[in-house]
């Protein structure tokens, strides 16, 4: 998302599976809406903006990864 500040960027879940994603600065602008594979949790979930690039990590409610 080249051209928007970190605070112009909107993400929400709108259900366990829908995301909306909305980027606005200067003369760009940017919607997504992507109904998710599967359904997903807001606890422990991130969303990163660095260098024009935003990473959005979250994580598939119900299923958990041991440590040994």
């Amino acid at each position: 998302m080249p051209g928007v500040g970190k605070e112009g960027i909107t993400v929400k879940l709108l259900s366990d599976n829908k995301l909306f994603v909305r980027a606005e600065g200067g003369d760009r602008k940017y919607l997504l809406i992507k109904e998710l594979p599967a359904s997903v949790a807001t606890e422990g979930s991130r969303a990163e903006y660095r260098n024009g690039l935003l990473i959005i990590r979250l994580p598939i409610k119900g299923v958990s990864i041991g440590v040994e």
